[in-house]
């Protein structure tokens, strides 16, 4: 390029300085692919948790519900790359799964929990494996006087083994629940009940049989607040207290862990970097803003979802490694979409997303979405 004179050059150059010091970074965004997904029952359909192996194979788990019988049932979804096939388990009556994971794809978990009834104060865990044939239940620990009690979350860890958590009823009330699959029976990890304590626990990251944390909250002498537990091996610690409103969290190599949640029109996120924890500055978002789940793919690409009861919309928010960032949720349909879950694709910029879409008539749909986020 030339230029007449040296004066209008650097008239340009400054302008050009300028203008490049003013433009702000580019935002992080998401392209969203609806996938057509299997709906079982004629009432309540929804996923809620799902894991991606690789582009064609990744589990999504939920349940499924009758209007005529009032039942329901656990819900197991597999993508081959080019379709979901949908199995209804059938591994108790009354069976909601609420977590999947695995190491690979020949060793999967589900759990969540199941009732004799329609009353969920019969609730009592359960957990599934997948060996790269079937799926077998196995029995978790169940004492008589836990009832009601489940399990939220599930994680596999190492060739054989895998820990579920939750919570259980006790003369205190709700207390948090921490089972170990030792490869042949699950064994109750569960820390020692405190006299007039409550707690629960929702969330769980593996990165190794040594090193796995369990996100949950507790309430003891008028005072509540979130917590986050450490297993090193040995003995389950408490690693974080704190007032966050934090729901879930997920867990990256070597021992990074994010956690985050939304209260109030704040997110929370707090931060693990093996070594200590630290928060991050999130977006503002809607007052009545949920966040329910969260993967990463790298320190530069974590995506959280829920929902937002308020406007009736799906809730995404983006981490590119600088900044935090609200994403659009498409709700082509217009009806109430609520996002559950969601897992990052190995090597690929996509995620799978999944929840269920409240129509104004009709059944509940389950979904699942694909964002490509950058």
């Amino acid at each position: 390029m030339s230029f007449r004179s040296r004066s209008s050059a650097l008239a340009v150059a400054i302008i050009f300085i300028l203008s490049t010091i003013a433009q702000p970074a580019f935002a992080a965004s998401c392209t969203w692919q609806q996938i057509k997904t299997p709906n079982l029952g004629d009432g309540v359909n929804e996923l809620n948790s799902v894991i991606a192996f690789y582009v064609g194979n990744v589990w999504a788990v939920g349940d499924s519900s009758s209007v005529e019988s009032g039942t329901y049932e656990d819900v197991i979804d597999h993508w081959d790359g080019m379709a979901w096939t949908s199995l209804a388990a059938g591994s108790a009556p009354l069976t909601q799964l609420l977590s999947v994971s695995g190491q690979n794809k020949n060793n999967v978990w589900t759990g969540g929990y199941a009732t004799t009834t329609n009353d969920a104060n019969t609730a009592s865990p359960i957990a599934l494996h997948f060996d790269g044939t079937q799926w077998k239940t196995t029995s978790p620990v169940v004492m008589s006087d836990w009832i009601p009690a489940r399990f939220n979350a599930i994680a596999g860890v190492g060739s054989a083994g895998a820990w579920a958590v939750g919570s259980r009823n006790t003369q205190y009330g709700p207390q948090q629940l921490i089972e170990h699959w030792n490869g042949s029976k699950w064994v109750d990890y569960s820390i020692q009940i405190q006299q007039n304590a409550q707690s629960d626990l929702y969330a769980i990251a593996a990165l190794s049989s040594k090193n796995i944390f369990a996100l949950g909250s507790f309430s003891q002498n008028g005072q509540s607040g979130t917590m986050i537990e450490h297993y090193d091996g040995t003995a389950w610690t408490t690693s974080l207290e704190s007032s966050d409103c934090l729901t879930t969290m997920t867990a990256l190599q070597p021992s990074y862990v994010f956690a985050v949640g939304a209260c109030g029109g704040s997110t929370a996120i707090d931060f693990f970097d093996g070594t200590k924890w630290s928060s991050q500055q999130g977006p503002s978002v809607d007052p009545s803003t949920i966040i329910s789940g969260i993967s990463a793919r790298s320190l530069t690409g974590v995506l959280a979802v829920g929902q937002i009861p308020a406007t009736r919309q799906g809730f995404a928010m983006f981490f590119d490694g600088n900044a935090w960032t609200n994403i659009a949720v498409p709700n082509p349909n217009k009806d109430t979409r609520i996002l559950n879950a969601t897992a990052q694709v190995p090597r690929l910029t996509e995620f799978w997303t999944v929840g269920t879409a409240i129509p104004k008539f009709g059944a509940w749909r389950a979904i699942s979405v694909k964002p490509n986020c950058t």
